[in-house]
């Protein structure tokens, strides 16, 4: 596939030889794949998406806090596919972190890579698998929170991407 989105073009087909046959264009039913409305059209190419938004319970220094973490994508994400939340600076927790659902089955579609409901905290990032028998549907919102010990320092809020 291309390296850009594209909407699908005209496909045809046609014969020559001992038998001229006119071109006529080619139809597709127009399915979904990867939970994309008209993905299954030859050549229809999207580029996959994924958006979050975030927020926090507790802005002290060396304090518990709960983030909640609601996020999109616009394609379907299998088992074994794996978001990362990065720019966590500062958190003061690592290894696996249990998950909390907020909404739309959001801690139930995560592992750490072996436990359902957990991500796996690695340096400044989460580690969020999509578990075994789960899929990640595209439009969908996913909310989970998960609950990090902040940095003993003050500190600017870091830039957290998802990807």
């Amino acid at each position: 596939n291309p390296p850009e989105a594209q909407l699908a073009p005209l496909i045809q087909v046609g014969a020559s030889g001992s038998v001229t046959i006119p071109v006529s264009n080619v139809t597709s039913p127009g399915g979904s794949a990867y939970g994309v409305p008209g993905g299954s059209v030859p050549l229809f190419i999207v580029q996959p998406t994924i958006s979050a938004v975030a927020i926090q319970t507790n802005p002290m220094v060396s304090s518990i806090n709960n983030i909640t973490v609601t996020m999109t994508t616009n394609v379907n994400l299998a088992p074994g596919d794996v978001i990362t939340l990065s720019g966590l600076e500062g958190v003061q927790t690592s290894g696996s972190v249990a998950l909390t659902d907020v909404g739309g089955g959001g801690s139930s579609v995560f592992s750490d890579g072996t436990s359902q409901q957990t991500g796996l905290m690695s340096g400044t990032s989460l580690l969020l698998t999509v578990h075994t028998g789960q899929t990640i549907e595209a439009g969908s919102d996913y909310t989970f929170s998960f609950q990090i010990l902040n940095p003993p320092e003050p500190q600017p809020a870091p830039l957290i991407q998802v990807g």
